[in-house]
C-alpha cells in the first residue's frame, strides 16, 4: 500500500467515527427527551386524576347535603320516592 492510500483509508474511517458518534449522541439525547416527556405526561395524568377524585368528593358531598346540581336521568330515578318516579 502506498502512503497516499493509508492516508485515504485512515481519513475516511476517522469520518466514519465521527459521523456513528454523532448518530450515537443523537440517538442517545432523544430517548432522554422522550424519557423527560413521558414523565412529564405522567404527572398531567395523576394531576388529572387527582382533580377527578376531588370532582367526585366534592359532588358527594353536595349530594348527601342537597345542595349543587341535581342528578338526572337514572341516578335521580333511584333517589326519588316510589310514587314520583318517572
Amino acid at each position: 500500500m502506498e502512503v497516499g492510500q493509508l492516508e485515504f483509508i485512515i481519513a475516511w474511517v476517522s469520518i466514519l467515527g465521527v459521523v456513528l458518534a454523532a448518530f450515537g449522541f443523537l440517538l442517545r439525547e432523544m430517548r432522554r427527551g422522550f424519557d423527560r416527556h413521558e414523565a412529564r405526561m405522567d404527572r398531567q395524568d395523576e394531576k388529572l386524576e387527582q382533580i377527578t377524585d376531588l370532582r367526585i368528593a366534592v359532588a358527594r358531598i353536595e349530594g348527601h347535603l342537597g345542595i349543587g346540581f341535581p342528578a338526572t336521568g337514572d341516578q335521580r330515578a333511584g333517589d326519588e320516592p316510589p310514587g314520583r318516579a318517572a
